[in-house]
């Protein structure tokens, strides 16, 4: 039998903090939609909750533009859209067509981004890389592993033991990013010459 492969599971979260006064949401009719609206700074290189709005199922964006920016805080600024349809994915969105044929239901998020400057990280950039993005914990060889009480299959869990060596620290890097630069990324955090780094993959044993 094989010992259990124990993955990291990273859940993307957001967060909308409102207020008493907000109140509940109101009906929505077969001639308005709930939508949410969030903005990209290529700036800060963040996305931020702007709020929620009815608007009629007719409507276009483009009718919308003064409003939202005003909500956004750009105003007279050109604005793309986009809809969020995943917390890695996103859609372009006509601001000539009808809300009705772009949003499939109520609840959609649609992210708004200024005409970003040359060189700049574009909103499809930014998704891109935080779905390209991993999360890897180094550990030290030289440091002694912790070992779980039980070192024998345990048959009421239906699992092998966990051996859990102490993480010595952690990196958010690209998927794709090449072994050396991985060296180099793992030097710069130890402050180490990177012909002194060498690394190995650690496989789970009993």
């Amino acid at each position: 039998m094989s010992p259990v492969s124990i993955c990291r599971l990273c859940l993307y979260v957001a967060c909308v903090y409102m207020s008493s006064a907000d109140g509940p949401l109101p009906p929505v009719t077969s001639e308005n939609l709930l939508v949410f609206f969030k903005r990209y700074d290529p700036r800060s290189h963040m996305t931020q909750y702007l709020g929620k709005s009815y608007p009629l199922r007719a409507i276009t964006l483009a009718q919308l533009l003064p409003q939202l920016q005003e909500m956004a805080g750009w105003h007279g600024v050109p604005l793309s859209f986009y809809l969020e349809s995943g917390p890695t994915q996103l859609t372009a969105l006509s601001p000539e067509v009808p809300l009705a044929a772009l949003l499939e239901e109520n609840g959609m998020t649609v992210i708004m981004e200024p005409t970003p400057a040359p060189g700049a990280q574009t909103v499809l950039e930014y998704y891109r890389q935080m779905a390209n993005k991993a999360t890897v914990v180094f550990r030290d060889l030289t440091r002694p592993k912790a070992r779980s009480r039980s070192s024998c299959y345990s048959p009421i869990a239906n699992s092998f033991p966990v051996f859990n060596p102490v993480d010595a620290f952690t990196l958010e890097l690209p998927r794709s990013l090449p072994c050396p630069e991985v060296v180099v990324a793992c030097a710069e955090q130890l402050k180490a010459p990177p012909e002194r780094v060498q690394l190995w993959r650690h496989r789970l044993s009993v």
